[in-house]
């Protein structure tokens, strides 16, 4: 698929993706455009759309007014969970984040926001907003008239990320508990976990494999708080922090463990056993904190 759709067809056509992958048999007919519509999270002119996608990769074929499913999605079909349009700013603030966690940019070294501004090709003033939105997060510093500077990630600042992710996490699991049954939050949940649980099937993972499931899962778990201050500040976190799994790329029996983990939580999630959720979402902090030191050493 190409990648310059929004995120918004990027999500729902994976999601739909997903749903056609666990059909029983095909060919077979497709569900009406009602239910396509509920399943993608998306309104049915935008679900039209992505019919079309499905049609042009041959998925799906029509025959006049009806809609036959040829064949179930391979790997191939999905657009990758970094595809999608997204503003420049979100794009430069991922580059910057990652240059952090695969140590492109190491604790006490210093840059300038015009070095970023030429290698991201994009405006100073640019760089320099998400260098200050990045700074209050407390991973970088700069002095008066100086370059900006790469905090050293101590033990303590490092235990101090863990536990602002702690917070914001325990935040969003009490909202979660009050927030009644809910057949749509349901149905995210339990294709995230189909999304899951593919890659648990491959042959071989990759790191990004379970970065992406693991940005995935606790992106929703923060949108579940509402609240867009605590939301934006955690991503950040979030962000930095899913990085450390890359130094992990040829540990295949680690990345199933994590993999077997987000798993156990969604489905805990969907059972609404809030008890389990709570004790996955500490062992995987304390895991992230242990890979962390390991990596700054």
């Amino acid at each position: 698929m190409p990648d310059n759709h929004s995120k918004l067809v990027v999500t729902a056509t994976n999601r739909l993706l997903d749903y056609l992958g666990e059909l029983p048999e095909v060919p077979c007919g497709m569900p009406a455009v009602a239910q396509l519509s509920e399943i993608a999270g998306v309104s049915r002119t935008t679900t039209l759309k992505l019919m079309e996608l499905l049609v042009q990769k041959g998925i799906a074929r029509l025959e006049g007014p009806h809609k036959i499913v040829l064949r179930r999605p391979v790997p191939g079909d999905y657009f990758s969970e970094a595809a999608g349009k997204s503003s420049k700013a979100d794009q430069v603030e991922r580059r910057i984040l990652q240059k952090f966690s695969t140590a492109g940019l190491k604790p006490g070294e210093r840059f300038s926001e015009l070095e970023l501004a030429r290698e991201f090709a994009a405006s100073t003033i640019l760089v320099r907003e998400v260098l200050q939105k990045i700074a209050r997060s407390g991973f970088i510093r700069k002095h008066p008239h100086q370059k900006w500077e790469v905090i050293e990630f101590t033990t303590g600042l490092l235990e101090e990320i863990i536990s602002a992710r702690r917070l914001y996490e325990t935040h969003a699991l009490r909202t979660i508990r009050l927030l009644p049954e809910n057949e749509r939050v349901r149905t995210d949940w339990a294709l995230l976990q189909t999304q899951i649980r593919r890659r648990l099937k491959r042959k071989r993972l990759a790191a990004a494999d379970v970065c992406e499931m693991e940005y995935a899962l606790y992106s929703r778990l923060a949108g579940a708080a509402r609240n867009r201050f605590l939301e934006a500040s955690y991503r950040s976190l979030l962000k930095l922090t899913t990085g450390y799994l890359r130094q992990d790329d040829g540990n295949e029996a680690g990345l199933e463990n994590e993999l077997t983990r987000f798993h156990t939580l969604v489905q805990a999630l969907l059972n609404r056993d809030f008890e389990t959720v709570a004790q996955v979402m500490e062992e995987h902090l304390q895991a992230t904190l242990t890979r962390l030191k390991n990596d700054r050493r």
